[in-house]
C-alpha cells in the first residue's frame, strides 16, 4: 500500500504537476493523521472495555463477599431473635426457681456474645481499583462505601459496646459469688445462685444494661448492615447478570401465607402485602384507606420474620396450621399480639 502511494507522488512529479502533488501530499497526511487517531480511539475504547470489565470483575467478588456477609449477619439475627424472648421474661420477673433448674441458659443470658466478623477484602480491592468506572459503576462504589464505611464502624464498636458489658459483669461474679466456681467449673446451680438471679436488683441492671448494648446496639447495627447488604447484593446480582442465591433473594410465592390484614386494638389494622419482589407492612387507622406507615419485612422462615423498625415478627398458627396472627417484639419493653382479620371483619 505504502509503495503504490509512493508510485503516485513519484508520477506526479515526473509529470510536472507540483499542485497537484501537493495537495495530494496533504491529502496522504490527512489521511494518515485520521488513520492515527482512529488507531488511538480503537486502543482508549479496548482499555476502557478493558477497564469496565476489570471492574465488573471486582464487584463480582464484592457480590460473593456480600453473601458471605449476609450468611454470617443472619445468625447474629437469630441469636438474639434467641436472647430477646429470654430477656423479656427476666426483666419482667416472669422466670421462677423451677424455670432456672430445668433451663440453665437462663443464667447465660448476658455472659456470652456472638461476634460476626464482616469481611472486606472484596471491597477493599475495590476502593483500590485505579481503572475508570462507568457512571453505574461509579453510583454503586460510592454507596458500598457507605455500607463498608459508617455502618460496617457502628457494627465492630456496638459489637464492643456488648462484649464489655458482658465482660464486666463476668468479672464481678467471678470476684464476688463464691458459688461462680461451681457454676463454672461444674455446672451446679445452688439455690444461692438461683436466689441471686431471681431477686438480686443490681442483676436486673445488669440485664438491662446487655439489653442496651446488645439487643439495642448490636442486634440494631447488625441488622442495619444486613438490610444493606441484601440491597446491594440484589443490585449488583441484576446489574451483572448474576446468579442468585434463592436464601437471600427469597421467591415471595413460597410465603403467601404471611399475606393478610391484621389488627391488634381497636385503632389501627395492618397489611402485610408485596411490593417489587419485597414484603412490606402497611399501618392504617381503621375506616381509613390511606397508608400511615410502610416498613419492610424480611421473612426468615414460615414462621418467623424481622422487621425494618429493628423488631422481631413470629406468625402464629391455629389448629389448622392456618395463620392466625402474629406477635411483635423487642426486648423487655415490646410484646404485642396481632389477630389476623377473616373475610367478614376485613
Amino acid at each position: 500500500m505504502i509503495k503504490f502511494f509512493r508510485n503516485i507522488r513519484q508520477n506526479l512529479l515526473n509529470e510536472g504537476k507540483t499542485t497537484k502533488y501537493l495537495k495530494y501530499a496533504i491529502g496522504e497526511i490527512v489521511l494518515v493523521v485520521i488513520g492515527i487517531l482512529i488507531a488511538l480511539q480503537i486502543n482508549i475504547w479496548n482499555e476502557e472495555r478493558k477497564s469496565v470489565d476489570k471492574a465488573n470483575n471486582l464487584l463480582v467478588q464484592v457480590q460473593k463477599e456480600l453473601l458471605e456477609n449476609i450468611n454470617t449477619l443472619n445468625g447474629t439475627i437469630e441469636y438474639y431473635r434467641d436472647k430477646d424472648s429470654l430477656l423479656y421474661k427476666i426483666l419482667n420477673k416472669k422466670l421462677s426457681s423451677e424455670d432456672y433448674k430445668t433451663r440453665p441458659k437462663y443464667f447465660w443470658v448476658i455472659m456470652n456474645v456472638i461476634n460476626n466478623q464482616i469481611v472486606d477484602d472484596a471491597f477493599k480491592n475495590l476502593i483500590a481499583f485505579d481503572g475508570k468506572f462507568t457512571p453505574a459503576q461509579d453510583s454503586l462504589v460510592k454507596d458500598l462505601k457507605i455500607l463498608y464505611g459508617p455502618l460496617k464502624e457502628f457494627v465492630v464498636k456496638s459489637h464492643e459496646m456488648a462484649f464489655n458489658s458482658h465482660l464486666d459483669f463476668y468479672n464481678m461474679l467471678k470476684k464476688e459469688k463464691e458459688w461462680f466456681y461451681n457454676f463454672s467449673s461444674f455446672q451446679e446451680y445452688p439455690d444461692e445462685m438461683i436466689n441471686y438471679y431471681l431477686t438480686d436488683p443490681f442483676y436486673l441492671n445488669e440485664v438491662s444494661e446487655y439489653e442496651h448494648a446488645g439487643l439495642g446496639n448490636y442486634f440494631r447495627s447488625s441488622l442495619t448492615f444486613f438490610m444493606g447488604s441484601i440491597y446491594f447484593y440484589k443490585k449488583l446480582t441484576e446489574q451483572l447478570k448474576l446468579e442468585k442465591d434463592t436464601l437471600v433473594i427469597k421467591d415471595i410465592n413460597d410465603f403467601q401465607h404471611y399475606i393478610g390484614r391484621y389488627s391488634s386494638d381497636s385503632l389501627y389494622n395492618f397489611t402485610i402485602a408485596t411490593e417489587e419482589n419485597n414484603f412490606i407492612i402497611q399501618t392504617r387507622k381503621n375506616n381509613d384507606s390511606t397508608i400511615i406507615k410502610k416498613d419492610y419485612l424480611f421473612p426468615a422462615s414460615k414462621t418467623y420474620f424481622t422487621f425494618s423498625d429493628m423488631t422481631f415478627g413470629q406468625l402464629t398458627f391455629d389448629e389448622n396450621n392456618e395463620v392466625n396472627g402474629f406477635i411483635k417484639s423487642y426486648g423487655a419493653a415490646l410484646r404485642k399480639e396481632f389477630k389476623k382479620l377473616n373475610n367478614d371483619n376485613q
